[in-house]
């Protein structure tokens, strides 16, 4: 609990060990926090809401672009001359093991909460997204709320997955998204719905059949000729006279 005095921690890791129970609300109190790893233990609960006041983390990007070049080369001597004392920082983002050192530390803005045993929730709402919803997002297993209402999502919404279950939950978290339709809205999407898919499916595959009985047809009907020739001298006789004819 006596963590959350140490007010001017940037970087706090303490993945891979046993902790359990909830998320502390007090390291939220650690407002110039840049990277929180809490991954691989055994947190259990929901994710703290309090998290959003980790200000550090909202504003960092802005603060480094405001920086001169000749302060940042200064910082980055700096910290190279105590590399002994800052150290290297890993971290796994988008699946991939990152390692910083030097100025680069004062870029890294992570929060890891991976490999736990956290309620999920994700809350969209109100922002001014666009777009359509990617499928991937029916992929997310542990979810217990999601809510994307009031931005300007576009398209089909993706089904399958814990969608269907989480939209029964709170029919409401698709709301304000005028562009979005699909089965599970009862909207059909303009040009792109079922039923055109069934009727551009089936037209394809009639005019298939129609070619396929067209070459069948014309095979089968010069085979009848060819053998008809080949076995009744007299049409035979008479075929080769007309054909004689026409060309002289």
């Amino acid at each position: 609990m006596w963590i959350s005095n140490l007010v001017r921690l940037r970087f706090l890791k303490l993945s891979y060990n046993k902790f359990d129970g909830h998320i502390p609300t007090n390291i939220t109190d650690l407002s110039q926090l840049y990277h929180l790893n809490l991954a691989a233990n055994s947190l259990s609960g929901v994710i703290p809401w309090q998290l959003s006041n980790l200000e550090a983390m909202t504003k960092r990007k802005s603060m480094l672009r405001k920086l001169p070049n000749n302060y940042s080369r200064g910082v980055d001597r700096y910290l190279s001359r105590f590399k002994h004392m800052v150290g290297e920082l890993s971290v796994t983002t988008k699946r991939q093991d990152l390692k910083y050192q030097g100025f680069a530390l004062l870029g890294i803005v992570t929060i890891d909460l991976s490999s736990n045993y956290l309620t999920e929730s994700l809350d969209l709402s109100e922002n001014k997204l666009s777009g359509e919803i990617p499928s991937s997002i029916s992929k997310l297993t542990y979810l217990s709320t999601l809510n994307l209402s009031y931005n300007n999502l576009i398209g089909r919404i993706p089904s399958g997955g814990q969608l269907d279950t989480l939209y029964n939950n709170n029919p409401s978290m698709y709301d304000g998204n005028a562009g979005l339709c699909g089965d599970i809205l009862k909207k059909k999407c303009p040009g792109n719905d079922a039923s055109n898919d069934y009727g551009s499916y089936k037209d394809h595959y009639e005019l298939l059949y129609l070619r396929f009985g067209l070459v069948i047809g014309f095979v089968l009907g010069l085979w009848v000729v060819f053998l008809t020739l080949l076995f009744k001298k007299s049409w035979r006789i008479a075929y080769f006279r007309l054909f004689d004819k026409i060309m002289y």
